[in-house]
């Protein structure tokens, strides 16, 4: 379902300043309307892998995933080809263990750039799909891959430019790593096709999304320290620099996951991508911290959604990588209190039911 608006309110960057949430944020928002269960418009056929033909959502594997990923990238690279912007050359990620939550997370986050770069050059909007629920499943990825080639097709129509043909079909059977490595080399490549590319203020956002995550998680530990100081602010750092970070953070969610009983994703982490990330890098490292985290969050026998984040303005590494270091210290002590209590989920002890009486 979607709206055309033929004269905006706001330019698409002030819409952005207002409320561009974060894509945990976005995944967890209820949406307006759900695209599986939107009437179709008159003239919408359905294009071949999308939902409709797949039929049962429910027996969509992680290869159904990999193919339609593969669709999105036949028609980004069509529309690409078409308006001049560079072929992404990045090497993909390196990471075993990807479970579909994790594809998720990269998968909202490419629907955010998706709907930014729709906009941008039809002003139309479209509805997100419903969000998931219960546990993430490949059909949940599936849906925001149709919904990004919806968008992409938008744009290729806008401009009257023949469609792609048909990727060649996938053979052998395909992992959610897979799918999650796809995804964030597809965002890559929209990344550079963009007119506003990821800055240092969405991952700004990104890492305060974190940031409330980990104080829902500590606030299961009455012996958890309430507020931890705020880091130095050291201008001139680069988006390396956050990375850098960031990999040390997301190996303490790695440590916190696995103590608790839980599979996540390993990622390697190559020297010479931390010395050459940018934003768009620096952004997909922080989105699968999200990820694992509102994992976590979400198995709390009192989980409540998180409050949406805003955009807080023009942001520069040196203070993105203060929230990290932030975040870093936070992890560490939830680190400390899962190793000492790894049952903290399942266990409603006496002392974990304390701090629940004393929020």
């Amino acid at each position: 379902m979607r709206a055309t608006r033929t004269t905006p309110i706001l330019s698409h960057h002030g819409l952005l300043a207002a409320c561009w949430l974060c894509a945990a944020c976005w995944a967890m928002a209820s949406p307006a309307a759900s695209m599986s269960d939107a009437p179709a418009e008159p003239g919408d056929a359905a294009e071949p892998g999308d939902a409709a033909e797949l039929g049962d959502a429910a027996t969509i594997t992680p290869t159904d995933v990999y193919a339609k990923v593969l669709r999105v990238q036949a028609e980004l690279d069509t529309v690409r080809h078409y308006i001049g912007k560079p072929l992404c050359v990045q090497p993909r990620m390196e990471l075993t263990g990807a479970e579909s939550r994790e594809a998720y997370f990269q998968a909202v986050a490419l629907l955010q750039n998706a709907d930014q770069f729709c906009f941008d050059h039809t002003r139309e909007q479209f509805a997100p799909p419903a969000k998931p629920t219960g546990e993430i499943q490949p059909r949940h990825v599936a849906a925001l891959a149709d919904a990004v080639c919806e968008r992409l097709r938008s744009v290729r129509a806008q401009y009257q430019i023949p469609p792609p043909s048909e990727p060649a079909a996938v053979i052998g059977e395909r992992t959610p790593t897979d799918v999650f490595r796809e995804v964030v080399q597809t965002n890559r490549q929209l990344n550079l096709v963009l007119d506003r590319r990821v800055e240092p203020s969405d991952v700004f956002m990104e890492v305060t999304v974190a940031l409330g995550y980990v104080s829902r998680l500590l606030e299961q530990f009455p012996q958890a320290e309430a507020t931890t100081a705020t880091p130095p602010f050291v201008p001139g750092k680069r988006p390396s620099d956050v990375y850098q970070r960031l990999a040390v953070c997301f190996e303490r969610v790695r440590e916190i996951t696995t103590a608790t009983g839980m599979k996540t994703l390993q990622l390697r982490v190559d020297p010479r991508e931390v010395a050459t990330a940018e934003p768009n890098d620096v952004h997909h490292l922080a989105s699968l911290i999200v990820a694992e985290l509102a994992y976590l969050h979400g198995l709390l026998p009192d989980a409540v959604e998180l409050r949406p984040v805003y955009h807080p303005g023009r942001k520069f590494p040196s203070h993105v990588l203060q929230r990290a270091k932030l975040l870093d210290a936070r992890l560490e002590q939830l680190e400390r209190l899962v190793a000492t209590h790894p049952n903290w989920l399942s266990d409603r002890s006496a002392d974990l039911a304390l701090g629940a009486e004393s929020r």
